[in-house]
């Protein structure tokens, strides 16, 4: 398994430790009996599995520049703040310095030459 299916898997695996970490917090809110340590360790989790998620997302995640066809592989701030919508990304490309629509691709490493 190369790196880049080994972070995506890693995603995929905390979407659902966020998943199990939201229906924990919905079960704890529902109960009567609420110790502030149980509700503070399950907050814990949960923010630490959407960061977790959030980290895994973006060091999977390669473009292809619409301008000069270079894969992209943004900095985290560029990433997090590139607007995207189905599979493409406004990113800014350090090839030719142009803030464009970039499209997804999954394992860069292997169509990268």
């Amino acid at each position: 398994m190369n790196k880049k299916t080994s972070l995506t898997v890693l995603a995929v695996i905390n979407l659902q430790f966020f998943v199990c970490g939201a229906f924990y917090l919905i079960v704890i809110m529902a109960s009567e009996k609420l110790d502030i340590w149980v509700l503070a360790t399950a907050i814990a989790l949960f923010m630490a599995s959407i960061i977790l998620f959030v980290v895994g997302c973006w060091r999977a995640s390669s473009y292809v520049c619409s301008e000069c066809g270079k894969i992209v592989t943004p900095t985290f701030w560029n990433w997090a703040r590139g607007v995207h919508c189905f599979g493409s990304r406004k990113l800014s490309c350090p090839n030719c310095k142009k803030r464009t629509w970039c499209k997804h691709i999954a394992f860069a490493k292997e169509t990268q030459s």
